[in-house]
């Protein structure tokens, strides 16, 4: 009996992600990925609303992935939106331009619900997938910080803090001399209130294309390998050292770094500055990077092999 194929797109802030993935024996085993940077959020965080451009966008790529995926035999496609739809006040107006265009419908997902679904579609990135661990998405518009396993989640918070969205706060230009530093370290302190050094030990997973562009820069890797970023190790010192490295270069010598994702060097500055703040604040100072995420999670759950309500249920 040959597996169901499924597709599933992330629609977020910054990117959009495509997953192409077979289901064996309730696994998935990956046939097809994509990521593209189309700053959807680009201009919303100061009006409030979607703009045309970043629409269009952003509509292409669909237009492409969904094609991409037909050609490829999934089965069933399935849409996800995240921080940048339950913010903005024109979200249906294009999601109904979606779902005209494409007929492609497209779920605006919780805080709750995108959190777990993050959390689980990262855990086969753990050496230990059974033991409690921590996990960190830095998206463009949100970060979310999820405590748990594959049975329970025992903790998980959604902070209005992301890469595009601080770079647009505090107007960055190419660096950020020590002042600015402190200033937007300052600022994650108080939108990251409540973390805390933890006493709850264990792994730290890192997901998100900052943290991945990361791996894939600290390795030189000429362009993206899954098998090399995913399960790769940086420590908290590493980090800083990349974030200075970063910081030394102009914008256009950050785009030619080996390993540095297109349309990620001018936000890699603030994303990176988000991570360290975090993983101050916890008191942890190593990450396994993830290079699965939300894209895997949905799929999960699209085929009923999640129940949220159950993984969350009063322990948050």
């Amino acid at each position: 009996m040959s597996p169901s194929r499924y597709a599933s797109i992330d629609i977020g802030t910054n990117s959009v992600l495509l997953l192409v993935a077979d289901l064996k024996a309730n696994r998935l085993e990956r046939v097809y990925e994509a990521f593209r940077v189309t700053r959807l959020g680009e201009g919303a965080v100061t009006t409030g609303r979607l703009q045309p451009t970043p629409m269009a966008r952003t509509l292409e790529v669909l237009r492409h992935y969904v094609q991409k995926a037909k050609e490829l035999g999934a089965e069933h496609i399935v849409a996800t939106g995240t921080q940048i739809f339950r913010q903005v006040k024109n979200a249906d107006a294009f999601l109904r331009q979606v779902e005209q265009e494409l007929s492609l419908s497209v779920r605006i997902l919780t805080e709750t619900e995108e959190a777990v679904l993050t959390f689980l579609g990262a855990l086969d990135s753990c050496p230990s997938p059974l033991e409690r661990v921590w996990a960190i998405d830095i998206g463009g518009g949100s970060t979310e910080l999820i405590f748990g396993n594959r049975q329970q989640i025992d903790f998980h918070r959604s902070f209005p803090v992301g890469g595009v969205q601080l770079k647009t706060t505090f107007q960055t230009g190419e660096r950020l001399d020590p002042s600015t530093v402190d200033r937007m370290r300052q600022y994650l302190a108080e939108q990251l209130q409540g973390l805390t050094p933890t006493t709850r030990q264990g792994i730290l997973l890192g997901i998100g294309g900052t943290i991945t562009t990361l791996a894939a820069v600290d390795q030189s890797l000429p362009q993206y390998e899954f098998e090399k970023i995913d399960g790769y190790a940086l420590t908290v010192e590493r980090i800083r050292e990349l974030f200075e490295r970063f910081n030394a270069l102009s914008l256009a010598e950050r785009e030619q770094l080996p390993g540095m994702e297109k349309g990620r060097a001018d936000i890699i500055l603030p994303a990176t500055l988000i991570l360290l703040q975090a993983m101050d604040q916890l008191g942890i100072s190593r990450l396994i990077v993830s290079a699965r995420g939300l894209r895997y999670g949905v799929i999960l759950w699209q085929v009923g092999q999640v129940n949220i309500q159950h993984m969350v249920g009063e322990h948050t």
